[in-house]
């Protein structure tokens, strides 16, 4: 085999195991299942308090508007506490991603924290056909940011204590076998929730959450499921890919 034939040989070789990296990737995060929402709504109320204050630069009021997105992970195993009867189900780190932005006139909050590397906690709590809540069946997850939080945007004037945690409550209710906390949820059927709202609140670690210390609440106007390309798709798209500059590859050096 000549030397021409053999470099010839290899770049084939390179080309096939760059494919079968793609899909072996691909074969690796099968067991995932995220799912990621854009939700749409309001700020319809808000409380200043010793650690978390807006000082009116954030207004209660239907012409704010709040955008953003979430994003947790459906195949994520929950772990069950019986206390208080009848018990809630727990799914850690869950949530892979938040994202919100609010503003109100020239005013803006944002808040898209680093989930991975923050040091909080991203998870989801699940209570079915729970009596003493507002809602029988409740989706509740909670995005916490640890001190000092410097992914948070805040409107000049507004105010979050340097030693306080940043929280994000996701809070979805509904009636009873809306869901079940064996299992999160593959989807969320907005017009069946008769409870929806986005918390944003200050903690201190150790202390009890207080809502003397502020919060913002969001009230959701809608929440979508975003569109993303089915694994085979993506396999096929990665392949074809990967044929065509080898394909390209071999055309350049037969002119060589």
């Amino acid at each position: 085999m000549s030397t021409h034939e053999i470099t010839r040989w290899w770049s084939k070789a390179r080309s096939l195991l760059a494919v079968g990296a793609v899909a072996a990737g691909l074969s690796s995060t099968a067991g995932a299942a995220p799912v990621t929402y854009n939700f749409t709504g309001w700020v319809n109320e808000t409380f200043d308090g010793a650690l978390f204050a807006l000082n009116g630069t954030i207004a209660a009021s239907p012409s704010s508007v709040a955008t953003g997105s979430f994003t947790y992970d459906t195949a994520t195993a929950g772990t069950h506490f019986s206390n208080p009867p009848p018990g809630f189900t727990v799914y850690f780190n869950a949530i892979k991603s938040l994202s919100l932005t609010i503003q109100s006139g020239s005013n803006i909050l944002a808040w898209n924290p680093t989930l991975a590397s923050s040091g909080g906690g991203a998870d989801i709590n699940m209570n079915n056909n729970n009596s003493t809540l507002p809602e029988p069946d409740v989706f509740a997850g909670r995005v916490v940011g640890t001190p000092p939080v410097t992914d948070l945007t805040l409107p000049p004037g507004a105010m979050l204590d340097s030693s306080a945690m940043f929280n994000a409550g996701i809070n979805l209710g509904g009636p009873e076998t809306l869901f079940n906390d064996e299992s999160l949820p593959p989807t969320l059927d907005f017009s069946a929730l008769t409870w929806h709202a986005i918390r944003l609140f200050p903690h201190v670690q150790g202390k009890p959450l207080n809502p003397d210390d502020g919060y913002l609440r969001i009230e959701l106007t809608s929440l979508t499921l975003q569109p993303v390309p089915e694994p085979g798709t993506v396999a096929l798209l990665s392949v074809g890919l990967a044929g065509l500059g080898l394909s390209r590859r071999r055309k350049l050096r037969e002119r060589q």
